[in-house]
């Protein structure tokens, strides 16, 4: 997963993934040049007696771009903000399971079986996106579809760990009045599940706003 940075106006714009700029033994300097207000890119290579930080100042190599232009960075959850948790295998396994016995999809030809939505995993997504098929159930489908959602969403926030970096990169981008913002496929529960822990086992208070869910009116 990529988080997205939005830019304050310049001659150019550096569109770089989060995973790349955070690189821990990769330092970019990004420097801005008053003269034309371009932006030029030096990258250098630490030593392996250096300890990255989030704290560098502009003197040293800096692993992260300068944060001149940047109004706020937003997040996916699952895979960036939290280490994967979600059983994407058992969920489509369980869902297909009930389409394939659902009236609603007794007569659909394979060309509607095949409209399917982004994976986190190799396991098979023949018949399509799990959300989207459940919208297309049956009451009672639905019904059943609910109680797989809630079961793997349920056991996904108890085991819900933070991946490594999230205080630092938190605290980082409040100290530079950076935005943090998140939006997921998952559910509000998962959300506010993530807020709790993020201030109960990291002590990052400030939450990410806006946080946009799947169920989010």
């Amino acid at each position: 997963a990529t988080a997205h940075f939005r830019q304050r106006p310049c001659k150019g714009r550096i569109n770089v993934p989060l995973q790349s700029q955070l690189r821990r033994y990769s330092n970019t300097i990004l420097q801005s040049t008053p003269s034309d207000n371009a932006v030029s890119i030096q990258t250098t290579t630490p030593t392996p007696t250096e300890e990255p930080s989030f704290y560098s100042n502009q003197e040293q190599n800096h692993p992260l771009p300068l944060t001149t232009n940047i109004f706020g960075v937003i997040f996916d959850m699952d895979g960036t903000l939290t280490k994967p948790c979600i059983d994407f295998a058992g969920l489509r396994r369980r869902i297909y399971e009930i389409v394939d016995t659902d009236p609603n999809f007794a007569n659909m030809s394979s060309s509607e079986e095949d409209e399917t939505c982004p994976v986190d995993d190799d396991s098979d997504t023949s018949k399509g996106c799990v959300l989207e098929l459940a919208t297309k159930l049956s009451p009672r489908g639905q019904e059943l579809a609910k109680i797989v959602f809630d079961d793997i969403e349920d056991k996904s926030r108890r085991d819900l760990e933070f991946a490594e970096g999230v205080k630092d990169l938190c605290n980082f981008l409040d100290e530079q009045g950076i935005r943090r913002a998140v939006l997921t496929r998952n559910v509000e529960a998962s959300l506010e599940n993530m807020h709790i822990k993020l201030e109960q086992t990291l002590g990052v208070n400030l939450r990410f706003d806006p946080a946009v869910a799947r169920d989010t009116m």
